[in-house]
Order: structure tokens, then sequence, then C-alpha cells
């Protein structure tokens, strides 16, 4: 989860039976969630960090194995990207943003 775009924002995780791409925002300005553009790969314990109104997605576990790729979310344009992944996959791991 982090801030982003003036909302907070929930990034995949895991319904019992697989890594979830589904993405979901909050409003604090109208107190409900919305579904948001989802992510073009499915990842539980993810690490999440934003600037500004850009989302980071890093890394994170797809179901079978830890994961390198980084997906860059645009709350503007409601759409993901990907951007260059790690050197090395890692999950369970804390983003931050300086």
């Amino acid at each position: 989860m982090a801030a982003c775009g003036g909302m907070l924002v929930a990034a995949g995780g895991y319904d019992g039976a697989k890594s979830l791409t589904a993405v979901e925002g909050y409003d604090p300005r109208t107190r409900g969630w919305h579904t948001l553009a989802s992510m073009r790969h499915g990842r539980q314990l993810l690490g999440a960090a934003s600037v500004g109104c850009t989302l980071y997605a890093v890394g994170g576990f797809d179901g079978k194995a830890a994961v390198a790729t980084v997906e860059e979310y645009d709350a503007r344009a409601n759409a993901w990207r990907e951007v260059p992944p790690m050197v090395e996959a890692r999950l369970g791991l804390g983003v931050a943003c300086v």
C-alpha cells in the first residue's frame, strides 16, 4: 500500500489461489474504494512507494518465485507500464522514496 494521487492505493495480494494483479484506491474525499487499472503481473509480498502521482510496484512473489519486475502506475492516466527490473528478485521488501 502507498499514497498516490491523493488516494491510498492497495496493489496485488493473494486470494487463496493465485497472486493478484488487482489494484484499488481509497479516496478520502469520497470515502470510497475504486477499482483502478490492474498491474501487468500478479504479485504478492511486493514493495510499493510513490513519487507525486506515480506509484512503483517493486518485486514480490508471483505464486512460484520471487520476481525482479518493477511496474510504474500513473494516477493521472490510470495506467501501468513496466520499467527496468531490479538486478535481483526480492519479496517481502520495503520501498521508500527520498
